[in-house]
């Protein structure tokens, strides 16, 4: 959970350095308090008690997924697929989830819990050699459904060319590296309908 609170923070710290410059006492202190809101907005969908289990957030009794989390794929399809110089930076500036979470539904209702866990064998190369660990996480069977916003910036689509068409070649990636934990093990792979919003 900290590492997730930390990566939010990042977000406001470009924000935290120009007040910090121009010495504005109250952008300075807005910003720390938004940073606290967005944390404890974050540790409240979290379950009181993981123990040690990467687990689905939830919100009003339903699993979701977060905003960041899609922008995070994006990027990572953007570079795989489109071959476009600094494309991470541009997602930032230009490309966003509407929605701040995201439902995920099975036969158009909301998944109230987990259908199991899925335990792997995590290993690594050290220094000090090989290193084996065990790794937890909760699972959701094939046929749910997540249905959310992209907004592109006007700049984004004449700038960096993020059209409808791009969108897809990004979404399209999903059908083989997949969203969320074990990607590498061929878990949350999806596909995708693009529906153009006016």
């Amino acid at each position: 959970m900290r590492w997730l609170l930390t990566l939010m923070s990042l977000c406001l710290l470009t924000q935290l350095k120009a007040a910090v410059a121009a010495g504005d006492q109250i952008e300075i202190d807005r910003i720390k308090a938004e940073n606290t809101a967005l944390a404890s907005e974050e540790a409240a969908l979290l379950p009181e008690e993981d123990k040690g289990i990467t687990v689905f957030r939830k919100k009003d009794n339903a699993l979701i997924l977060m905003d960041f989390m899609v922008r995070g794929f994006l990027k990572q399809a953007a570079e795989a697929v489109s071959g476009i110089w600094g494309i991470r930076s541009k997602i930032d500036k230009w490309v966003f989830v509407k929605e701040r979470t995201i439902p995920i539904h099975r036969n158009g209702a909301p998944i109230a819990e987990a259908d199991g866990k899925l335990e792997r064998v995590l290993r690594a190369q050290t220094m000090q050699g090989p290193c084996t660990t065990l790794a937890c996480s909760e699972k959701v069977e094939p046929g749910a459904t997540a249905e959310f916003t992209i907004m592109v910036l006007p700049l984004g689509v004449t700038k960096a060319k993020i059209d409808a068409d791009t969108l897809k070649s990004w979404l399209a990636y999903g059908e083989l590296s997949g969203l969320g934990q074990w990607r590498s093990g061929s878990y949350g792979r999806f596909t995708s309908t693009v529906e153009e919003l006016v």
